[in-house]
């Protein structure tokens, strides 16, 4: 029997690294903001649930992926952790989706 696939995006990070306010998630490649494309893998792999933990510019990161877009049955959950700890970061998806990844 296949289990169905889940999958947790971390979309919290600040971008300081980038040398951009902007949060990572939302620069551009190909015109399309970088959240798009791990959601549009995911809706090709037909992912049964995703969650995307957001962090910094949650608001911009939920208008980058509105409902409808790729991985529209997503879940956004977010993250209360210190900035640039990613075992934190992951803490509040794998607490929403916990016996589905």
């Amino acid at each position: 029997m296949e289990r169905p696939l889940g999958a947790v995006i971390l979309a919290a990070g600040l971008g300081t690294r980038m040398r951009s306010t902007r949060a990572k998630v939302l620069h551009e490649l190909a015109g399309l903001p970088l959240i798009r494309y791990p959601l549009a893998a995911l809706r090709a792999l037909r992912a049964a649930q995703v969650v995307v933990v957001v962090g910094h510019q949650a608001d911009a990161v939920a208008a980058a992926a509105p409902p409808g877009s790729p991985g529209s049955r997503r879940r956004s959950s977010p993250s209360s952790a210190a900035p640039g700890t990613r075992s934190h970061a992951a803490r509040p998806g794998s607490s929403t989706s916990k016996g589905t990844c």
